[in-house]
């Protein structure tokens, strides 16, 4: 199961004492919707359901991700247009969202999610640790270099921290 599916930025490599390390950036998928704003592009989403707004929006800033949208018959009023002033695709999602009383999430498949918010009052979670805990870090760490420490193992995975499971 994936904890999570990031866009990778580029690698940052570094020579260090005869043996080389890299640095790999992952960003959550609604990064890139967020960067770079508008950059011109002016949508009228007028008349449009919610729904369609928000694929729409998504469609224009972030191609190449899945979108899952939830079904609703609130259209937006005539002449409702982003991108005309300073205000992020972020700030307009949120409210676009905000209209149907939804939010807007990343999943851990690397799908921006837009629908009702979860019902916080039942728990939905509880405490964990050990072997079926989450991983709320990890680490791999590579290595090339020839004078490792007595036990050094070049690849591993550390799982640190005590994290939630579902319920």
């Amino acid at each position: 199961m994936p904890l999570a599916t990031l866009v990778l930025g580029d690698p940052q490599i570094r020579d260090r004492e005869g043996g080389w390390e890299m640095t790999l950036t992952g960003r959550d998928v609604l990064s890139l919707p967020k960067r770079g704003g508008y950059r011109g592009l002016i949508l009228d989403l007028g008349g449009l359901t919610v729904t369609a707004a928000l694929k729409l929006l998504f469609a224009q800033m972030a191609p190449t991700v899945p979108v899952r949208v939830a079904d609703t018959t609130l259209t937006l009023p005539s002449g409702y247009q982003v991108g005309l002033s300073d205000r992020t695709p972020a700030q307009d999602w949120t409210d676009l969202a905000d209209v149907a009383g939804w939010v807007v999430r990343s999943d851990r498949d690397g799908v921006i999610v837009a629908g009702p918010r979860v019902d916080r009052t039942t728990p939905r979670a509880d405490w964990s640790e050990g072997d079926d805990a989450t991983v709320i870090e990890l680490d791999r760490d590579v290595s090339t270099l020839r004078h490792r420490q007595p036990g050094h193992r070049p690849i591993h995975l550390h799982r640190r921290g005590v994290g939630c499971r579902r319920g």
